[in-house]
């Protein structure tokens, strides 16, 4: 007989099937990946369409970060300009634009409409994210709108409304669960990016810039740019390197069969992300 692990005594105190685990784990594996890559894929973009945004941000990191090692979450705090991006980002293209749909459970009224038990409410992201009295000039990426906000993204879910960043994560008493590591994920995506490379616009046969269209988006529930073409250059060999050996470090953490950590990190933060505490 197999001893009952603690899964399995949580799982049996749930009253969860092995289907029900499996389908709650990949959708935080789908949810969790889907909306990060294509909020990179947006910012990539950005960084071609607006390369002023792209040398200020690197400008930051060759100022605080150095050239010789790769950004770091420790680096959050003193890199103001790409938390702005974070938070740009995703107000410029949010990945889910029409929220997840969420129903009444009881009969409502607000400012004089009536909403019976089960109406469906839609939470209109692009809607509001392009609103241009809270974004004046709303399809410019434009960083500098957060400059002097060191408020994380969890900080500003749950602060004044009329503030917030971002409506990506929800807009009820309820957030995604998720908001902690998309922006870790995001900060250390994004710097990285513009610490080892030069983004740039792909050229044609006659040598003119191929220049794509920011409002072309493609997708269901999650929407991203359509495809397009990028010149993605290293800012230098030395960089390459220090991410190539980046990379086979992370390497030998891993299972080579599956991929998965051999062993839980050390420095692997649990819980509220230690800048909320402050």
């Amino acid at each position: 007989m197999v001893a009952k692990t603690e899964r399995h005594r949580v799982q049996e105190s749930e009253g969860l099937s092995d289907e029900t685990v499996g389908y709650i784990a990949g959708n935080l594996l789908e949810g969790g990946s889907d909306t990060t890559s294509s909020t990179l894929y947006g910012f990539v973009l950005a960084m071609m369409v607006f390369p002023d945004v792209q040398r200020k941000a690197q400008e930051e990191l060759e100022r605080i970060v150095g050239p010789n090692r790769l950004p770091e979450v420790d680096d959050y705090p003193n890199l103001p300009y790409i938390r702005c991006c974070v938070k740009e980002s995703l107000r410029w293209m949010p990945t889910v634009v029409m929220g997840v749909p969420h129903a009444s459970t009881k009969d409502d009224t607000y400012q004089g409409w009536s909403f019976p038990k089960g109406t469906t409410f839609i939470n209109n992201v692009w809607g509001i994210h392009m609103d241009p009295d809270r974004s004046p000039g709303p399809r410019r990426f434009n960083p500098d709108r957060y400059i002097g906000d060191d408020t994380t993204l969890y900080q500003s879910a749950n602060g004044e409304p009329t503030k917030r960043d971002n409506f990506n994560f929800g807009a009820g008493r309820r957030i995604c669960q998720g908001v902690h590591i998309a922006e870790r994920s995001l900060f250390l995506g994004m710097s990285r990016i513009l610490w080892g490379f030069n983004v740039n616009f792909k050229l044609d046969s006659t040598g003119k810039p191929i220049i794509p269209d920011i409002n072309d988006l493609i997708g269901g529930i999650t929407v991203h740019p359509r495809p397009y073409k990028a010149e993605i250059t290293p800012k230098s060999p030395e960089r390459v390197q220090i991410m190539r050996d980046a990379i086979a470090d992370a390497k030998t953490q891993l299972h080579e069969d599956t991929l998965q950590w051999k062993k839980v990190p050390d420095d692997m933060v649990f819980g509220n992300w230690k800048a909320d505490s402050k």
